[in-house]
């Protein structure tokens, strides 16, 4: 439908969180107790998408911010961008800390361009190609003609008790899993690679260096 996938922009900001939430539970916002914060907590829905979508860079680069807009030991923030070994690139920004906060995915291809934004989708189709058209109009300002749509955004579906009613019906009766493991590997390296490359303040490769991942979480989580 897209074409070559060019580009992918993603500002996901209306995860607010109050400080009493990460007050309501010991273990959270804390390295020891949580690994992680924006990444590990909130996040994970929209990097499981962002994976599925595009799958995985081969290199990311990432800015975050520990405790940004709560007194927390962890991430609140993170801007990162990603390159993908088709040459596609993306960015990420998300944080906890903005109201009302935007939710705003775009996904640009060669035959036209994907945004869905506060539940619509609109697709905008090219005509032909963009570099095609680039490579063959006489004219010094034009632009592929599109057609806009309104794509209407599905709104039923249980979340969270689907899923665990899906994975009690796999158990008992066999029935295939919506979210098999090896789907959950794929958004946990993206969101590792984030952390990693911020910590480290330099890009990363990917498939990332497992131990020295492990060895940050738990420099982190001794308090050094």
């Amino acid at each position: 439908m897209l074409g070559d996938i060019r580009r992918v922009h993603w500002i996901v900001t209306d995860w607010f969180r109050s400080q009493a939430y990460y007050q309501s539970s010991p273990w959270r916002a804390t390295w020891k107790g949580e690994g992680g914060g924006l990444l590990i907590n909130q996040c994970p829905h929209n990097l499981d998408l962002l994976y599925w979508f595009m799958g995985l860079p081969g290199r990311v680069t990432a800015h975050i911010d520990l405790g940004k807009y709560h007194p927390i030991e962890v991430e609140d923030e993170v801007h990162a961008f990603l390159a993908y070994p088709n040459g596609a690139t993306g960015v990420f920004v998300a944080n906890t800390g903005e109201a009302p906060g935007t939710n705003r995915l775009e996904i640009v291809g060669e035959k036209g361009t994907m945004v869905l934004e506060q539940s619509t989708l609109t697709w905008f189709e090219n005509t032909i190609e963009t570099s095609v058209f680039s490579r063959t109009t006489p004219e010094l300002f034009a632009r592929p003609a599109c057609t806009v749509r309104q794509v209407p955004v599905a709104g039923a579906w249980e979340r969270h008790a689907g899923v665990l009613k899906n994975f009690c019906a796999a158990i008992r009766e066999g029935v295939p899993l919506l979210v098999p493991a090896a789907e959950a590997m794929g958004a946990l390296e993206l969101g590792n690679a984030m952390l990693l490359s911020g910590l480290l303040e330099r890009p990363v490769d990917l498939p990332l260096d497992g131990e020295i991942m492990e060895r940050e979480l738990l420099r982190l989580a001794s308090g050094r």
